[in-house]
């Protein structure tokens, strides 16, 4: 298990799922840094093909995935032409057969999206980045009481940022020397 690792957690009860592990890796700072029109066009019309696929096929939609990212231009592509471009690349995990993408009428009348739903989105993207740096937290610690409940009076552990957040929320070093008791510099 990946998590947690230290008795100390175990203990506690506390466990992150698969997902939460995933959104660790999001902090706030690079989700300021990317370009947040992208993102969040990405993100609005990803949920709204789920909506059209949980609609059009309810006893498959736990089982399809998407191949690759999609590329497509947020300030200028609408939501059908998300689909058209996403649909090829939908997959079901038991056929490696595509889904056929619905007309753009179709699909505008299973999906109605208004300035309320962008704004929910925006909310919670938000609060997925601050949980990030938590969750990262979370994880860093657990790690860092591991190596501190093995180590003796003698071993050195330490957390140390090795390079600029916003490039990776993973900027962070655990350092565990046996047999030193003063820092490594």
């Amino acid at each position: 298990a990946l998590f947690p690792l230290s008795d100390a957690l175990k203990r506690s009860g506390l466990a992150i799922n698969n997902e939460g592990l995933k959104l660790a890796c999001d902090s706030l700072t690079t989700w300021v840094s990317r370009n947040e029109q992208y993102n969040l066009k990405h993100t609005l019309y990803w949920a709204m093909l789920r909506r059209v696929f949980a609609t059009l096929w309810p006893e498959e939609y736990t089982q399809f995935t998407l191949r690759k990212q999609v590329k497509f231009d947020a300030q200028k592509s609408s939501f059908p032409e998300f689909a058209a471009k996403a649909f090829p690349l939908l997959r079901n995990q038991r056929s490696e057969q595509p889904y056929t993408c619905p007309s753009a009428e179709q699909l505008e009348a299973l999906v109605q999206v208004d300035d309320r739903t962008e704004k929910k989105l925006i909310c919670f993207q938000f609060l997925r980045a601050l949980m990030s740096t938590v969750i990262e937290s979370v994880i860093l610690m657990d790690r860092y009481m591991y190596l501190r409940e093995g180590a003796s009076a003698a071993d050195h552990v330490e957390i140390r940022p090795i390079f600029d957040e916003a490039m990776s929320p993973r900027n962070m070093c655990v350092i565990a020397i046996k047999g030193t008791a003063s820092s490594p510099g």
